[in-house]
């Protein structure tokens, strides 16, 4: 069977802004973030995107944005830790600029270079390799109701991409409250008809 999802990545944060590495950690929204959450909303319902259903990482950047899409849409909000964002373990909290060269090398495969992040073992101090990121995402899918089709998931840029360019052969933006349609196939577990919306 063939479903429609759509992925969000959440709003910008403070650390967003400044380039403090995320993952895990549970940052807010910024004021900006909060626009930028109500503008997409605006947006998916100029271009009538049909959306049924709403999951959200439980972090609150996602949640967060997900619950200002739910009150533009009318759809309630379901929470799904499978949805959280990549745990990059002990570079949490860094900025970028301050990792040493061999960290720098693996945020490139999923922030710069993109293309090449299937190549990568990620084993971070206490963080989890993209494999296993993308096995969330399938058990998350496999988790989702049959009848449920039209699917907006809210969720993380890193998290998105590591799922995205397991089908894509060319790399993709993800900005904060970009988002994206797909065509999911349940029995082969394929992504198709990639689109940015």
């Amino acid at each position: 069977m063939k479903k429609t999802f759509y992925l969000v990545r959440h709003g910008q944060t403070e650390w967003n802004k400044i380039g403090r590495i995320q993952g895990l950690t549970d940052i807010p929204l910024s004021d900006f973030g909060q626009k930028q959450a109500g503008d997409i909303a605006k947006h998916l319902l100029k271009v009538g995107v049909p959306i049924s259903y709403i999951y959200t990482s439980p972090l609150k950047r996602a949640s967060m944005t997900a619950d200002i899409i739910s009150e533009k849409i009318g759809i309630n909000v379901n929470k799904s830790p499978f949805l959280k964002e990549v745990c990059f373990g002990d570079a949490e909290g860094k900025i970028y600029s301050e990792l040493p060269s061999h960290l720098k090398s693996l945020f490139d495969a999923i922030f710069v270079g993109g293309s090449n992040v299937g190549n990568v073992n990620m084993r971070l101090s206490n963080a989890e390799t993209f494999d296993e990121v993308f096995s969330r995402f399938i058990s998350f899918m496999d988790s989702v109701p049959a009848d449920e089709d039209n699917v907006l998931l809210v969720t993380h840029g890193a998290f998105i991409k590591i799922v995205l360019l397991k089908f894509l052969s060319e790399d993709v933006r993800i900005g904060n409250c970009a988002c994206f349609s797909f065509e999911y196939d349940t029995e082969t577990k394929d992504i198709a008809k990639v689109t940015c919306i």
